[in-house]
């Protein structure tokens, strides 16, 4: 069962619906759950489609998650929290939890998504595969062949100019380019754990091989430590200077 909380006044949480469909087959039991917004802050626009997928089987439970821009995050126990103001996820629990239950429910059908990918401003993205056959994204996902749940299509309407989010926006922004760009941080082929590596503030209180390690990652980590050595050392250069410009 999905155990969320909230990182922020629990006043700006919007949430429209929970959306959720199970799949089961001989592998295991998957619940996909789509937190549905009817505007994101950053960057704003209007709809908001934000990814969970618990994976169930006899001797593992896997969570996978939107860590930054449908970047796939994981963790090996569905205990997440939901962060602001871009509504990202990270693994963790806040005092402020959510009662999934109580919230508005809607049933994930084919229905729903095809309205949802029939918006002509941001339509939903998340690739078939993961409402289809989750089992298949999973391996792929664990082989290092699929990083993202989809490529996002949203079209920002405006920058909203909110003084203490300035810092933020600077990291989501810093960030988000270093995973496009950054020559030695693209060769690392678990990008979302990457950037929940910083956003989490977790690279403030252990290294990047324990948190890898934390996340079941290391073991499958092709690299040689100067190489993830270098990656840490990149994120963190990201990570200061954006708190030195707040």
């Amino acid at each position: 069962m999905l155990s969320l909380s909230i990182g922020f006044n629990p006043d700006l949480w919007t949430l429209e619906s929970v959306c959720r469909r199970t799949v089961e087959n001989k592998r295991g039991k998957v619940d996909i759950y789509i937190f549905y917004f009817a505007v994101q802050f950053l960057p704003f626009h209007v709809w908001d489609y934000e990814p969970v997928i618990v994976y169930e089987s006899e001797d593992e439970v896997t969570c996978l998650y939107d860590a930054l821009h449908y970047y796939i995050g994981c963790s090996k126990k569905p205990e997440l929290v939901i962060s602001y103001p871009w509504r990202s996820f990270y693994e963790g629990s806040t005092e402020e939890k959510v009662e999934l239950d109580k919230m508005p429910q809607r049933e994930l059908t084919d229905e729903l998504i095809k309205v949802w990918r029939s918006r002509d401003h941001n339509p939903f993205s998340v690739d078939e595969i993961f409402l289809e056959d989750p089992w298949k994204a999973l391996d792929d996902f664990r082989k290092g062949e699929r990083v993202k749940f989809g490529e996002e299509q949203e079209r920002k309407i405006i920058s909203l100019e909110l003084p203490e989010y300035r810092d933020v926006e600077a990291l989501y922004n810093n960030l988000s380019l270093a995973l496009e760009t950054n020559e030695i941080i693209r060769g690392f082929k678990w990008p979302g754990v990457l950037a929940e590596y910083v956003l989490s503030s977790s690279i403030e209180k252990e290294s990047l091989q324990s948190f890898l390690a934390r996340k079941c990652i290391a073991e499958r980590v092709v690299l040689e430590m100067e190489n993830l050595a270098r990656i840490e050392e990149e994120l963190r250069s990201i990570y200061s200077k954006a708190r030195e410009t707040s």
